[in-house]
């Protein structure tokens, strides 16, 4: 297999719902119920996906919605200058490809920065399900308010002129993360390359090196390879100014909301502007 191909299909396999770690973000469950999957077997594949795969690419159909259970997906696109632009590095429970929807085309690339498993979701099983499930039909408007979010508040990062508020919010980003989801809010790994850090956040890789060897001289982190430790998380805080002191948004915006008030009046807007299609009464 190359090591620039999409999953095989050998590497699609079916896994109960219940022993997936991030089934209570997945659509298909319902918290009234506690059912780990409201979705018939037809609507969901488990995909195996290693470092380099590709699970999809810019200019394909879009067919399906995909829930990260494991690993960390980049996604991009090349602009018309022929430069990688990253739009994301996307962890568990976050679902990827909405911005398929609005042309029936995906216009970015997906691709695993390490060992990564995925739940795909047909998006026409989706909508035959949504219309007899409010449940499912919010979850989906939340996952496409998530996306809005993190987008503009991925805007208002770049805005910050300073190479250290960036990065800093980066890790405190993370932090966040992984202190949401029951893991050490302290030290973690990186899986994308300086490189790949320093595309997202607008900065050089040399910039991103020097940035992170001022922050270990300072006693904020200590980095090893890919491994980050965070040492003084009030001066990472204090580095990164006003953009990060209560809460992630731009790895994982809103993820703890529950209910419609979770979606915001501009949200509503820009999905039915996005998606061409008027929300259910009862969610404006």
């Amino acid at each position: 297999m190359s090591s620039r191909s999409q999953p095989s299909d050998r590497n699609i396999f079916k896994m109960p719902c219940g022993k997936c770690m991030v089934s209570q973000q997945c659509l298909g469950y319902d918290p009234h119920t506690g059912d780990s999957c409201i979705l018939d077997d037809n609507t969901g594949q488990h995909m195996l996906m290693h470092r380099g795969e590709y699970l999809y690419r810019a200019g394909e159909p879009f067919q399906a919605l995909y829930i990260i259970r494991s690993g960390m997906i980049k996604t991009y696109f090349i602009s018309e200058d022929g430069e990688e632009q990253i739009l994301g590095f996307h962890l568990p429970g976050e679902i990827i490809g909405f911005d398929g929807i609005a042309d029936g085309e995906l216009p970015s690339n997906a691709m695993a920065l390490d060992t990564s498993s995925v739940c795909r979701l047909c998006f026409d099983s989706l909508e035959k399900h949504h219309h007899h499930s409010a449940h499912l039909q919010n979850a989906l408007l939340k996952g496409m308010s998530r996306e809005i979010l993190r987008h503009e508040n991925m805007l208002m990062l770049l805005g910050k002129k300073k190479a250290d508020q960036r990065l800093a919010s980066f890790l405190l980003n993370r932090s966040v993360y992984q202190s949401d989801h029951g893991y050490s809010a302290t030290t973690f790994t990186l899986a994308m390359t300086r490189t790949d850090m320093g595309k997202y956040l607008g900065l050089t890789v040399e910039t991103v090196s020097r940035v992170l060897s001022r922050m270990q001289l300072q006693k904020v982190i200590a980095v090893q390879t890919n491994q980050i430790r965070i040492l003084d998380l009030q001066a990472l805080q204090a580095l990164a100014g006003d953009h990060l002191g209560k809460k992630s948004q731009t790895m994982e915006p809103a993820a703890t909301a529950t209910g419609v008030g979770a979606i915001s009046r501009r949200a509503r807007t820009a999905i039915s502007a996005t998606t061409g299609k008027s929300l259910p009464s009862y969610l404006h």
